[in-house]
Order: structure tokens, then C-alpha cells, then sequence
């Protein structure tokens, strides 16, 4: 109420609905997208201040999801448990729609931000793509466009069904795991909010895994915050981004 204004106080003692809160009442996307920051991420938080010494003592196979795993209480990546808990991966989907509806993520910049009606009647391969809601947006924009939404297999489920019912003979999904070689050769790969996700090091292995299926012409192409230096943004912009 002080620092977001999600609540108001018109007067001393009464506490009163605002637009945000009025979105967060009835908007089940958005709905989805707290629950996710409340339960999940905030588990994550509240372990961080541990994580150097609780990382000691336990080793997990793969160390990239390290919070994630001890507040979790997995050996799992974040992906992985998601993958076994269908319910949450449903709520994880809908939250990263929620966020990509949010002032700078509007799918609007990926339209406008590359000259997509130069690949005529291509095929794009949305990688990571979770329900395809870039690809409904591009598909709309470009009537000659192909697409394929990948990602994890519990993340796509029922994406398809719920397709508007013109678009359903230009977009496909197909679960794959960007770590394993791509098995679709395309004119573009689009890499949207991905590679933030990932060290250095994981980035080239999801990056190397297009090598095997590209063709000649075929472009990579990714679109991702870049971090600003301290002190270039106002206040609160650059705690939004950190």
C-alpha cells in the first residue's frame, strides 16, 4: 500500500480497492502470476541468505537451480519439478503470459522489433515458447508465417485446443528440450526471454543444439533484457530490473 499502491487508504482506518488490486481480483492470468511469486519465488528468497552454506553440504546434479532446489526440498532444476508437477507448470504458464502482457514484455515489441515479412512464407520454430501467446501474436500480424512452439511437454499441454480456430493450420507445438539437438529445420529460431534463464556456459550448449538443423539463411534470433549498469536508470526502474 506505501511503496506499490496496490491498496489505498481514502481515509484514517479504511483501506480501499485500486485499479491494481481491482486486475489482481478478477484477472486469472494475473492471479497465477502472484500465486507463483508468493509460492515459489519467496521460498526461494527466504533461502538465499543460507544458500552459500546449505550448497555446501549438499551436491545436486546440476547446480544452475541451486535456491530453487533447497527451497524446494529437490534435487530437481526448476524445469524438472515443473515437469512433475503438472498443476504448478500450469500456473507457471499462465504466470509467464501474464508477464509478457506487463509494459516493456508486450509481444507487440518482438512484432515490430524484426522485419519478419522478409521471410515470405517461412517457418519460425518459437523456442521456449510455453503456450505460444508470441506466436498467436506474430501469426496475426504475419498471415504467411508458419510456427512451432516448443517447450517442455506438462507447459504445452492443452496450448493447441486453445488456439484461435484460424490459426490452428499455422501454428503447432511440439514438446523438446532446448538442451538436445533441434530436430526442425527452419527459417527463423526465436529465443524470447530464454537465455536470461541460463549461465553462460548453458547458453552455449542451448545455442549449439540449433547447429545440427541449420540451414542456409536460417537466422537465430533473441530477445532478452540486457542488464543496465548501477545508477544509469531511475530508482525504481532499476530495482525493476534487478
Amino acid at each position: 500500500m506505501v511503496h506499490h499502491r496496490v491498496f489505498t487508504e481514502p481515509e484514517k482506518g479504511f483501506v480501499a480497492h485500486t485499479a491494481a488490486s481491482k486486475i489482481l481480483a478478477e484477472h486469472a492470468d494475473v492471479q497465477c502470476d502472484a500465486k507463483f511469486e508468493v509460492k515459489s519465488r519467496m521460498k526461494l528468497y527466504d533461502r538465499l541468505s543460507q544458500l552459500h552454506v546449505d550448497a555446501l553440504m549438499r551436491v545436486f546434479p546440476n547446480h544452475q537451480h541451486q535456491g530453487f532446489s533447497l527451497a524446494h526440498n529437490t534435487n530437481d532444476t526448476m524445469f524438472e519439478y515443473l515437469d512433475k508437477n503438472p498443476d504448478k507448470a500450469k500456473r507457471f504458464a499462465r504466470a509467464m503470459r501474464s508477464f509478457s502482457s506487463s509494459l516493456g514484455h508486450q509481444a507487440f515489441v518482438v512484432i515490430k522489433g524484426y522485419a519478419w515479412e522478409s521471410l515470405g512464407q517461412g517457418l519460425v520454430v518459437d523456442i521456449g515458447g510455453s503456450q505460444g501467446h508470441v506466436s498467436i501474436a506474430l501469426a496475426q500480424s504475419y498471415p504467411s508465417l508458419s510456427f512451432i512452439v516448443q517447450d517442455r511437454g506438462e507447459v504445452i499441454k492443452g496450448a493447441a485446443e486453445a488456439l484461435p480456430g484460424d490459426l490452428s493450420h499455422r501454428i503447432t507445438f511440439m514438446a523438446h528440450d532446448f538442451f538436445t539437438d533441434q530436430p526442425v529445420k527452419a527459417d527463423v529460431y526465436l529465443l524470447r526471454r530464454v537465455l536470461h534463464d541460463w549461465s553462460d556456459s548453458h547458453c552455449i550448449n542451448i545455442l549449439q543444439g540449433l547447429v545440427p538443423s541449420l540451414k542456409k539463411g536460417a537466422r537465430i534470433i533473441v530477445n532478452d533484457g540486457i542488464m543496465p549498469d548501477p545508477g544509469k536508470l531511475p530508482y525504481l526502474a532499476e530495482r525493476q530490473a534487478r
